[in-house]
């Protein structure tokens, strides 16, 4: 694979990846019931809540780029804060 083709194949890959994100995201705002947001808000709320959540769900999907890659998608559609 020359330089040009891999050069292409990355930036496919972001493109692809930032298409997903932004998805998902609209996908949460569309979808995601007020029930939802309460729920991931109150147990959020604090930073060692917010932790636990992480690793519990990293634990269970064992992929930590899926967690961060939800997280940004909620904090997108707003259903979490920064």
């Amino acid at each position: 694979m020359s330089l040009f083709q891999t050069a292409i194949a990355v930036l496919a890959m972001i493109a692809l990846f930032l298409y997903g994100l932004k998805s998902f995201s609209r996908e949460v705002k569309e979808i995601g019931s007020e029930r939802f947001q309460k729920l991931i808000s109150s147990v959020t709320r604090y930073r060692l809540g917010g932790f636990f959540l992480g690793a519990l769900l990293t634990g269970f999907i064992q992929s930590s780029s899926a967690v961060t890659f939800i997280t940004v998608a909620l904090v997108d559609a707003g259903v979490i804060t920064f």
